[in-house]
């Protein structure tokens, strides 16, 4: 088999440039093909391809033009991939997600509100039981929302910022 130059070799597998045998070369990749100061053909051009397909570089920092096979194998195997998405989306299986993120900002803050909520709700029936007066029902009104806040942050992973040093214990 002949010997030829970098630039030969490259032009024979296909490549407008010798920089990846270049750079191959240089890795040391190519010394079974080595003869002086040239590379031998035989068996060079499949040699290249699988070495770059096994190259982990994205295609845009390989030299060469990319096997045209390989592309249209990767490009099928991406639209084949968005295919499934599309149906998993479709069948209610895959959901976007800044929905899921809407979705569960809007549950929590009904949460949040409803937990916040029993206080006005109950404090007068609890005033009434146990005979409060006005001072001791905003005082009952004021334990009770501080502890409910608390646990509200708790369920948020906000740690409590309250003035009450005592209110950090744990929450459960």
């Amino acid at each position: 088999m002949p010997v030829v130059s970098l630039r030969e070799a490259a032009a024979a597998c296909g490549y407008r440039s010798p920089s990846t045998l270049h750079r191959l070369k240089k890795e040391g990749k190519l010394r079974q093909f080595e003869s002086g100061r040239g590379l031998e053909l035989r068996g060079l051009r499949e040699h290249v391809a699988g070495l770059l397909r096994n190259d982990r570089r994205r295609p845009s920092e390989l030299s060469g033009p990319p096997d045209l096979m390989e592309s249209k194998a990767r490009r099928e195997a991406a639209l084949a991939d968005l295919a499934e998405l599309e149906l998993h989306e479709r069948e209610g299986e895959l959901v976007s997600v800044a929905e899921v993120k809407a979705e569960l900002f809007r549950s929590c803050r009904q949460a949040r509100d409803a937990i916040l909520g029993i206080t006005p709700r109950v404090i007068d029936e609890l005033a009434a039981i146990t005979s409060l007066n006005s001072d001791q029902r905003r005082q009952a009104e004021l334990v009770i929302n501080q502890e409910l806040r608390r646990v509200c942050e708790h369920i948020a992973g906000i740690p409590s910022m309250g003035p009450n040093p005592q209110s950090n214990k744990e929450v459960f």
